[in-house]
């Protein structure tokens, strides 16, 4: 037993000694790790810019030179026939890889590998994703809109079959020749009314603008003068439409609206501007106004006023595509009982209404049923008031009827500027209001703090420089936040032009919709 033990500890020691001599070089093996081809990139991703582009990025490989690029029309990642790109030498200082020009509206998948020098490349990684509907069209130029036919541009040279408008479904044939120049004139169409246009290339979308046609004066009353206006609304039986030239009407008296009538621009581009203008809106009246200018000169108090005429009852008022401007106290003022069915503000600009003596909107003893506000900008304004104010004497006056309030897609800058002040001032019993897609910027007010302001939906909101919005110490103040704070990078404030250049906004339809570009 002793002579198998003096056997066996050399045996190990001698083994001992191997392994240990063995040690530094083993751990080199692990740590260099010699391959046959480059790794693969990791963390591809795609993301679609501009309609039918797409942003490519991945992470860096280690003894790529550069990378290849291949884009395929499928749905998922076979990758089988014929690649629609293929893009070689990429180098990495060119991530993100932007591709462009694919068609809209298609499912692609695409796949990166990474190539080196005295190397096998990579293996491919791939990821899929769709391309938005494509916009090859051109803003309308609306001097070209008529009241029967429309002309419409596009990309020259770009490929189409058909333009489709609705309402209607008119269908125009696009002919070679207008693929070559890209413009079209589409005409059977019907005076005053907004159409959709559709660019077709057999059954893909390549485009989609609206536009509306001029006001066909069959039926409307030609106004050339402010005298004229004057007289017409006065002798006014009901059902008019008066369509005023462009030029300058210098009103000598409010208006009195009594009957229900409608009052608009001939051409939208040259809109008539109504200087003085004070409409004063009697019971049972109703009246829609669209491609104005109105100009209170600071010498007029409100735009919009509703007075009591036995306790009125009114129609509907419709104001679009209308600029309001220096009024002292009110867009809307309804300080007695007053029932209105809707109130439509769309499309308009509002500046320097100031508050002097009211909010912006302004009902008290009244109650308006249904005010929509979308697609308006709205800036310096009611500095040192509220912007939506609705009080309880409405609900009093008229118990049963609830209020429902939607602003959307509007941008509102440099309005009700101090910190005890709302956007929302609203205290009538029965409310709903949805507040969407806006963008709010400098302002020191607030959304709401009322208990009676019933915020229904709040959705999708940008705020900028405007932190009461979005977070608060007080239970009382109601907030936004699930509402965003980026700059909207507006082009030129000073000179009224709120064009948006912050892409996130762009992309996601945020704020007053003209000012997407």
């Amino acid at each position: 037993m002793i002579k198998f033990n003096n056997f066996i500890y050399p045996f190990i020691l001698i083994i001992s000694l191997g392994t240990s001599g063995c040690k530094d070089d083993r751990f080199a093996e692990i740590t260099t790790l010699d391959v046959d081809r480059v790794f693969s990139p990791t963390s591809l991703e795609t993301r679609v810019v501009n309609q039918t582009g797409v942003r490519l990025t991945w992470k860096a490989v280690s003894k790529a030179t550069s990378y290849t690029v291949e884009v395929y029309a499928s749905k998922d990642e076979s990758f089988s026939g014929e690649p629609k790109r293929v893009v070689s030498d990429i180098l990495f200082d060119q991530v993100p890889y932007t591709i462009t020009g694919l068609s809209g509206d298609t499912d692609y998948a695409v796949r990166v590998k990474a190539v080196g020098v005295d190397i096998k490349d990579s293996k491919w990684s791939s990821a899929t994703f769709k391309t938005s509907t494509e916009q090859i069209f051109k803003a309308v130029d609306v001097s070209k809109i008529e009241a029967n036919a429309a002309f419409l541009e596009w990309t020259a040279g770009e490929k189409a079959t058909t333009i489709v408008l609705s309402p209607g479904n008119i269908i125009h044939q696009v002919t070679a020749d207008e693929i070559a120049k890209g413009q079209a004139t589409v005409s059977g169409l019907i005076g005053e009314t907004n159409y959709v246009a559709t660019l077709m290339n057999e059954s893909k979308v390549r485009g989609t603008l609206s536009f509306t046609t001029a006001i066909d004066l069959g039926g409307a009353i030609l106004i050339t003068t402010a005298a004229e206006l004057e007289s017409a609304i006065k002798n006014a039986v009901g059902g008019e439409t008066f369509a005023l030239k462009s030029g300058e009407y210098l009103l000598s008296t409010d208006l009195l609206i009594s009957k229900v009538i409608s009052i608009k621009g001939i051409e939208s581009v040259n809109k008539p501007v109504l200087i003085n203008a004070g409409f004063i809106v009697s019971d049972g009246a109703a009246l829609s106004i669209k491609d104005l200018i109105l100009d209170g000169k600071k010498e007029v108090a409100s735009t919009f006023i509703y007075k009591q005429f036995a306790n009125g009852t009114y129609g509907d008022l419709h104001v679009q595509d209308v600029v309001i401007r220096n009024y002292k106290n009110s867009l809307l003022n309804v300080a007695d009982k007053s029932l209105i069915n809707a109130v439509q503000f769309e499309q308009g600009i509002f500046h320097n209404i100031e508050g002097t003596g009211g909010d912006f909107i302004d009902i008290r003893k009244g109650l308006v049923k249904g005010l929509t506000f979308v697609n308006n900008t709205v800036y310096n304004c009611v500095a040192a008031r509220d912007l939506f104010r609705m009080d309880a004497d409405g609900s009093t006056n008229f118990p049963s009827e609830n209020v429902i309030l939607k602003v959307s897609n509007n941008t509102f800058y440099n309005v009700v500027n101090l910190n005890t002040k709302r956007l929302f001032y609203v205290r009538v019993t029965k409310n709903e209001i949805s507040f969407t897609k806006n963008i709010v910027v400098n302002t020191d007010g607030l959304l709401a703090n009322q208990a009676a302001t019933t915020l229904k939906t709040v959705a999708k909101n940008n705020y900028f420089n405007a932190v009461n919005f979005t977070a608060t110490s007080s239970a009382s103040i109601k907030i936004d936040p699930s509402g965003t704070t980026l700059n909207p990078g507006f082009k030129d404030v000073s000179n009224g032009d709120f064009t948006i250049s912050n892409s996130t906004l762009k992309e996601n339809g945020i704020g007053d919709m003209r000012w997407i570009k």
